[in-house]
């Protein structure tokens, strides 16, 4: 087997279990999907990237996460204001807020794994 041919396996594997940790079809995954399309943030964000370190060995090192994700106490508060308090104009401040972190790729994801052992554990 090639290099290629075990990266390509390997991507594999990784997008099979981003699926199955973000209950979304294979099929809608790819090198361009946006993590924090597929519903993951707060402690699902934390959840996955625990499970893609300990699966395939991703180094988080220098990793910001808050410039990512926000926490749950952020998604808490953000639903009880637009549920309950906000106007339609605040709704659209408060999503237009949310798109102030930064997209995160399966792919910028993918690049994080060792080399060295990036093998499926």
């Amino acid at each position: 087997m090639t290099d290629e041919d075990e990266q390509s396996e390997l991507f594999e594997e990784f997008l099979a279990l981003i699926a199955v940790q973000t209950g979304t079809q294979r099929n809608k995954l790819n090198t361009d999907t946006v993590i924090q399309s597929l519903g993951v943030d707060g402690d699902d964000a934390c959840e996955l990237l625990e499970e893609l370190k300990r699966s395939f060995n991703i180094n988080l090192d220098g990793f910001e996460y808050f410039d990512y994700f926000h926490d749950e106490s952020w998604l808490v508060t953000s639903f009880l204001n637009i549920a309950l308090y906000m106007t339609p104009e605040g709704r659209l401040n408060m999503a237009n807020n949310r798109k102030t972190k930064k997209d995160l790729t399966v792919m910028e994801l993918f690049k994080r794994i060792d080399p060295k052992s990036g093998q499926l554990n």
